[in-house]
């Protein structure tokens, strides 16, 4: 539908309007946002550092009185079941933030004619209920809780757990040794109940948010929804949701540091802000936790009510318009015609007749100079285009030459039985540096290598093919393979200003002895696989090649058992990037490899490039090259 001169000045006017109250209101969103972000992180810092402050206060008192309960014990060594029971009361009558205390005796220290003898005083609504433990057959030496303080001879938090013997309820427990004249007597423990403390933590949540109490190991001891209390942690419910921001959170709240961060909610998506502490007397982490649109639910009001203001001042913007417009015709109906044919792919369009000075013809006058410099604009990009694909396809053909200088033909070497060897390079989208290369030097010595060359493109490309001929010429019986590295680490740093490099893992080796002579000059190191499923990593013997002019290079000898595998890499494998900016790394290829150690050199060369490239969703960043040889049982 064409548009009228009237609708092209209105949205000529109002549109660039439009566009700068939005900027302004943009600018004044942001800087209102970020107010309001900076003013809930301080207040939610604030809290967190409160509120931990306050739980470490009580469960430093609790434990305070149960290490004053252990030295009263270890100092007066009470040989009285009646009197030590007494004590007990007192101690645990004297702070109501304990809901258990117990006195836990070593076997045949204080009490001889008792194998076991463990008072202990728990809270059953307002009342002290006592249960003498060593009546019930509960063997409390092997409980973490006494083991723990008896193994250390220090205090000891226990890990969150449900008491199920006397107690019933969700617990940690703070124990003390009992030490008297130097020797070990016992353990005096104090149980803190995680129920109050969840009731206590929901009574301090944050005005729109809550608050939550992760242990030092990542349990969740408190947090609104109870289903997580005990049955969850904070890496299980990262990784159930694939929640990588509340990981990381979760990681620094189980390091013991303070910090805020942002991520989405499991289920909503909303997003939510956490501020954590730690409670420095358990080595828990105290957490407050806001919904961001609660925070910014004032700056979204007073948005609107700017919106509503601009579309009122476009409707008037729009009349006063509409009654303008009424005395301007003809020149703006040339210049729409001119348009018109422009818009329909007429480079020579131009408007004509129209001799005005204002500033109508100033406009018609840059109109078709703009038609003018267009015209020039798209004949230099034409040119430039076909510029751009005789450049690709150069660097096809630079490719495909790279690719024909690496071995191609599998299996390399049929007549030979004592080994099995297979490699495999996955071209990224430009030329890149990686290469294998694998000959007999003797009858009986296998030589082999893979490198990888810094940078890409046709630089590296030539570098890579200079740096194959080299290890090839220098190969010979009579040098070992640290010598060949030398030699042609010196030939290439000779004259190279670029300063490029290139990791070589290089080796030889011997098919009837199994034994491999290699040197690791900066190189990924490769992976040997023994039978067993046991893996050995080959680590660097030396530095990167042709950048140190007098490096030297070490040599190292391993030997390949029958049916060991050596899987040799470079750097696309590990560093393949998922898309999240997460590397395929070093912990997932080792545990790919543990599952390969049975199948063929070929389909293990399969298998991790398939589960690379499913990885990387096909879009690789750099090239992948593997090298597999297997050693064969002799026949």
């Amino acid at each position: 539908m064409r548009l009228s001169i009237r609708s092209k000045l209105f949205l000529g006017i109002c549109l660039p309007v439009t566009a700068i109250y939005l900027l302004v209101l943009g600018v004044e969103y942001r800087v209102r946002s970020k107010e309001a972000i900076l003013s809930m992180e301080a207040y939610l810092k604030e809290l967190t550092e409160c509120e931990a402050a306050e739980i470490d206060a009580k469960l430093s008192s609790v434990a305070q009185v149960c290490l004053t309960s252990a030295e009263i014990l270890g100092q007066r060594h009470l040989s009285d079941p009646v009197e030590n029971i007494s004590v007990l009361r007192s101690i645990i009558s004297s702070n109501s933030d304990i809901y258990g205390m117990a006195t836990a005796y070593e076997p045949g220290t204080v009490f001889k004619d008792r194998r076991l003898f463990s008072p202990y005083f728990c809270r059953d609504g307002g009342n002290l209920k006592f249960v003498d433990t060593g009546l019930h057959d509960f063997n409390y030496t092997s409980q973490n809780w006494y083991m723990l303080p008896k193994e250390s001879g220090k205090p000891v938090w226990t890990e969150p757990y449900y008491d199920n013997e006397f107690g019933k309820i969700i617990m940690c427990t703070y124990s003390v040794p009992i030490f008297h004249e130097g020797g070990f007597i016992g353990v005096s423990a104090a149980d803190v109940s995680l129920l109050k403390l969840n009731d206590e933590v929901d009574e301090m949540s944050s005005l729109g948010g809550y608050c939550v109490i992760v242990s030092h190991s990542g349990r969740i001891i408190s947090h609104p929804v109870r289903s997580y209390v005990m049955n969850e942690t904070v890496s299980s419910l990262a990784e159930k949701y694939g929640n990588h921001e509340f990981e990381e959170a979760g990681a620094k709240m189980t390091a013991g540091k303070s910090g805020i961060a942002r991520y989405r909610d499991f289920e909503t998506g909303r997003a939510k802000w956490i501020v954590f502490f730690p409670v420095k007397s358990t080595g828990w982490s105290f957490a407050a936790v806001m919904f961001e649109d609660k925070v910014m639910a004032p700056i979204y009001s007073h948005m609107k009510r700017n919106i509503a203001f601009l579309l009122t001042t476009l409707l008037m913007i729009a009349a006063i318009i509409f009654y303008i417009s009424s005395k301007i015709t003809r020149p703006l109906g040339l210049l729409a015609e001119a348009v018109g044919k422009l818009g329909n792919g007429n480079l020579k369009a131009e408007v004509t007749g129209l001799k005005n000075t204002d500033e109508t013809g100033v406009l018609a006058r840059a109109f078709n100079k703009m038609v003018l410099e267009l015209e020039e604009n798209v004949q230099s990009r034409i040119l430039e285009e076909a510029a751009r694909k005789t450049v690709e396809a150069e660097i096809n053909v630079a490719r495909e030459i790279q690719l024909n200088l690496l071995p191609h033909k599998f299996p390399p070497f049929p007549d030979k039985k004592e080994f099995d060897l297979h490699a495999l390079n996955l071209p990224a989208k430009f030329i890149a540096g990686d290469f294998f290369d694998f000959f007999f030097i003797e009858d009986h010595v296998l030589s082999f290598a893979i490198a990888d060359v810094s940078g890409k493109g046709i630089s590296a490309a030539m570098f890579m093919a200079v740096a194959r001929t080299m290890l090839r010429d220098n190969s010979l019986p009579s040098g070992n393979p640290a010598t060949v590295m030398k030699k042609v680490s010196d030939l290439l740093s000779q004259d190279n200003d670029k300063l490029m490099f290139v990791t070589v893992f290089y080796g030889r080796y011997d098919i009837r002895t199994g034994e491999l002579r290699y040197v690791n000059a900066g190189h990924n190191p490769p992976y040997l696989i023994r039978k067993n499923g046991k893996m050995e990593e080959l680590y660097p013997t030396g530095p990167l090649a042709a950048v140190f002019p007098d490096a030297r290079y070490a040599e190292r000898t391993v030997r390949l058992e029958p049916d060991d595998t050596l899987v040799c890499f470079t750097d696309g494998v590990t560093e393949a990037n998922a898309g999240g900016g997460e590397l395929f790394g070093e912990d997932r290829f080792v545990k790919l490899l543990s599952g390969l150690s049975l199948e063929s050199v070929e389909k293990i060369c399969s298998l991790i490039s398939e589960e690379v490239l499913n990885y990387s969703a096909g879009d690789l960043k750099d090239d992948v090259t593997l090298l597999v040889l297997r050693r064969n049982i002799p026949v």
